[in-house]
C-alpha cells in the first residue's frame, strides 16, 4: 500500500465517527508490508519486553525479527506515550516504531533517530503534510529492511537489562497474585517495593532481620546452591 492510499484509508475510518485504535490497524499492516521483505503480524503473542502491537518478521525466514511496532489511537499525543512505563520497556527492542497513524517515531537500540508526521487532525479531517511523504517513505523502508544492530555500549546494555528485569518482576507479581497464599504475599511485598526502600527495611517488614549473622549466612548458602546447580 502506498502512503497516499494508506492516508485515504485512515480518512475513511475517521469518517465513520466511531473508529478507535484497532480500526486503523489493517491499514497500518498493509503500509508496513509495503516492504517486500516483511510480514507484519498484528497483535502478536507476548515477547521479551511486553506486548507491542506489531512484530515485523522476515518473509523468507520467519525466525528473523526485523522490528516491532506500537500503535496508538489517531488522536493520542506521542509525547506522553514516550514517557510511559510501557515505552520504557519497549525501548529494550533493538528496532521499534511508535505511531498514532499520522505521527511516526523510529527508535534504534532505544534511541530515537527519526520522527515525522504525515498529517494533522483538523476536526474530522486529515490535513496532509505532503512535503514529509518522500523522506518518510525512505525511512520506513530502511527501518523495515535493516537487520537489528549489535549492542555496542554498556549504557544500552543496562537499558535492555533494566527492561527485562521490569518484565520479569511484572510476570512474577501476576503469578503470585493468582496463587494468593501467605508466603507468596510476602514475596509480592518485596517485589512491589522496587528500589523505593532499603533492603533492610523491605525484609524487616516481613519479619526478616538482615542484621542477624545467621540470616545472612543462610542467604549466602541459597546463592551458593543456585550457583552449584548452574555449574553442575
Amino acid at each position: 500500500m502506498d502512503i497516499r492510499s494508506y492516508l485515504s484509508e485512515l480518512q475513511q475510518q475517521l469518517n465513520t465517527g466511531v473508529a478507535k485504535e484497532h480500526a486503523y490497524r489493517p491499514a497500518l499492516k498493509l503500509l508496513f508490508e509495503s516492504s517486500d521483505l516483511v510480514t507484519a503480524i498484528n497483535d502478536p503473542a507476548r515477547s521479551e519486553h511486553g506486548n507491542p502491537d506489531f512484530i515485523f518478521k522476515d518473509k523468507l525466514n520467519l525466525d528473523l525479527i526485523r522490528g516491532y511496532g506500537e500503535s496508538k489511537d489517531i488522536n493520542i499525543d506521542l509525547n506522553l506515550v514516550e514517557k510511559s512505563e510501557q515505552m520504557r520497556r519497549y525501548l529494550g527492542y533493538s528496532n521499534l516504531v511508535l505511531t498514532n497513524g499520522l505521527d511516526f517515531r523510529f527508535f534504534k537500540n532505544g534511541e530515537k533517530y527519526f520522527e515525522t508526521t504525515l498529517g494533522y487532525l483538523e476536526g474530522n479531517s486529515i490535513s496532509l503534510e505532503e512535503e514529509n511523504i518522500p523522506l518518510f517513505s525512505v525511512e520506513l523502508k530502511n527501518f523495515l529492511e535493516k537487520p537489528p544492530e549489535k549492542i555496542r555500549n554498556a549504557k544500552r546494555l543496562s537499558e535492555i537489562m533494566g527492561g527485562k528485569a521490569r518484565r520479569i518482576r511484572e510476570n512474577i507479581t501476576l503469578f503470585l497474585k493468582r496463587e494468593n497464599d501467605e508466603k507468596n504475599a510476602e514475596i509480592e511485598t518485596i517485589l512491589s517495593s522496587g528500589g523505593s526502600k532499603s533492603p533492610n527495611k523491605v525484609l524487616g517488614d516481613i519479619g526478616i532481620d538482615m542484621t542477624n549473622k545467621e540470616t545472612r549466612l543462610n542467604g549466602f548458602r541459597v546463592i551458593e546452591d543456585l550457583i552449584n546447580s548452574l555449574v553442575n
